[in-house]
């Protein structure tokens, strides 16, 4: 725990009296004060005792940097369109942004438009989790703050081969070759998962999070999958106590006129519910990956009519809204 992680807890709880503090943690007073005006440093043994009671408060270690998982395991409820222009909207809001395809459809991988295997042959998620590759030469650049680790169906043989030889190493290989090698470099990773919780990469890459986002559409089928996905993340949490749910996000709204009974039953789970809502543009979401790019890309297509563009912008604006809550609340 560094000297600011102290401060800036003590200052974002007003609640909390400084002397009061001062006195548990057994530190000369007025020592915090002078901290927290800026007239000098806490010693080294004043931040140890200080975190011993701070912590049961709710004082935690923040992360370096954001891992984010995006999980459903309802297929067709955008996951790899968020996890491709989200991505892209925190790029341009001047974050460092590492998108990894995880499932073996590789749809993140052709969103971007690298749809030929060839181009990346022996350099995706398979061969660095196999340690065939190391992960800096398997990220690739799509622009110039939002680069990709590719995936394939070779993935689902990975996990075939994993499944042979299971065992509690198996489930931090992702953190091994992928994270703790790359820690310090991004803002923010994204794991575009697959929406099968029976693979092992799956659960590896979970284990090498520290937040995960639910994306979720206003429908019957998606509601009542979702203790089965809260109780997924859970049973990880003994192994990744970092692991927080950072919150559901609703996607294709304008579909059902159910919206606020499904928001108000979300919000009484005591999870964010993201105030931001992903709406249905077929234009959007449709053309973007025909021809490899994400929303802010494609909207700089001079060949749009009018009309395409004014759907895309609005589809912007709501990645763009969406990006500004992560970075509040991640």
């Amino acid at each position: 725990m560094t000297q600011k992680d102290i401060l800036d807890f003590i200052k974002d709880n007003d609640m909390l009296k400084v002397s009061v503090v001062e006195k548990k943690a057994g530190i000369p007073t007025r020592s915090l004060h002078k901290a927290l005006n800026g007239e000098q440093n806490l010693k080294a043994e004043y931040i140890e005792k200080l975190t011993q009671v701070l912590t049961p408060l709710g004082l935690k270690l923040k992360d370096k940097f954001k891992v984010i998982s995006i999980i459903n395991n309802k297929g067709g409820v955008a996951k790899t369109t968020t996890a491709c222009n989200l991505g892209a909207a925190l790029s341009r809001l001047g974050k460092k942004v590492l998108l990894i395809d995880a499932d073996p459809q590789g749809n993140l991988t052709q969103h971007l438009g690298y749809k030929d295997p060839q181009f990346y042959e022996g350099k995706e998620l398979s061969d660095i989790i196999e340690g065939k590759c190391d992960v800096n030469n398997a990220i690739i650049q799509y622009q110039e703050n939002l680069h990709i680790i590719p995936s394939t169906t070779n993935l689902d043989f990975t996990n075939k081969t994993l499944n042979r030889n299971s065992g509690p190493s198996s489930y931090k290989l992702v953190k091994r070759y992928v994270i703790e090698k790359i820690e310090g470099e991004y803002d923010y990773i994204f794991f575009d998962l697959s929406p099968s919780f029976a693979l092992i990469t799956n659960d590896s890459c979970l284990i090498a999070s520290n937040r995960a986002l639910i994306p979720v559409d206003a429908s019957e089928f998606a509601f009542r999958g979702i203790n089965n996905v809260l109780s997924h993340i859970n049973d990880y949490k003994e192994e990744n106590p970092n692991l927080e749910v950072l919150g559901f996000l609703f996607t294709k709204t304008g579909r059902t006129k159910d919206m606020h009974k499904y928001k108000e039953a979300l919000r009484s789970t005591h999870y964010r519910v993201f105030e931001t809502e992903i709406a249905v543009r077929d234009m959007a979401y449709n053309k973007g990956p025909l021809i490899g790019k994400d929303i802010f890309s494609l909207f700089e297509d001079e060949s749009l009519k009018k009309q395409e563009k004014e759907g895309i912008k609005k589809a912007m604006d709501e990645h763009t809204y969406l990006a500004q809550e992560i970075i509040a609340h991640a």
